[in-house]
């Protein structure tokens, strides 16, 4: 009877053990893969790393939407010169080559600089966008060259006034069939508007 009762008691002691041990290895197991995961980037992060060859927006659309991301976060926050700097670079992977010939990187910057240090001065900031409907771009092929239009209306606020920005931008899809940002020309019709 005594040597049932060790067995018993040592079967006891042998599951116990094994319960902790698995107990213990999902705890570290868990732990480690805490550990592994990568924090979640912010937008600045997200927007100064994003990888334009591997992850090249689709459509006229999501073009536009990456590009406004962009506007949205310089006009909205705090960058440094470093920070717009890298910015505005990143942006220049939305346009087409006839605006990357016609508008250089440090004549860009400066403008940017210029017009950041106007709002600043007014007061005046981005608080969002609508963009036209998929269904209402109009697209037109010239030359054998794919082209694409539709309008971003930013809405603007200064002191205790709004403004609607509205522009209209031309996207000419690439030799590879990317949709880059061909131009775009102020809507005469902005006005501000108090509140």
């Amino acid at each position: 009877m005594k040597k049932q009762g060790i067995s018993q008691t040592i079967g006891v002691l042998v599951i116990a053990a094994a319960v902790l041990l698995f107990a213990f290895f999902r705890l570290t197991q868990s732990a480690g893969q805490r550990k592994e995961q990568p924090l979640e980037k912010t937008e600045l992060e997200q927007l100064m790393e994003y990888d334009f060859v591997n992850e090249y927006p689709k459509t006229v659309r999501d073009v536009m939407k990456l590009y406004m991301r962009y506007l949205d976060y310089i006009y909205s926050e705090d960058v440094s010169e470093e920070q717009l700097a890298v910015l505005n670079g990143q942006m220049r992977n939305l346009y087409a080559n006839e605006l990357l010939n016609y508008n250089s990187e440090d004549t860009q910057l400066n403008a940017l600089k210029e017009e950041l240090a106007a709002y600043a001065k007014e007061k005046i900031i981005f608080v969002g966008y609508t963009m036209t409907e998929a269904s209402q771009i109009s697209y037109d092929t010239v030359e054998d060259k794919e082209y694409a239009k539709l309008s971003i209306v930013m809405n603007m606020k200064a002191k205790s006034s709004s403004a609607d920005k509205e522009q209209d931008y031309v996207l000419e899809k690439n030799e590879i069939g990317q949709w880059k940002i061909y131009g775009w020309v102020l809507n005469m019709n902005n006005s501000m508007s108090g509140q």
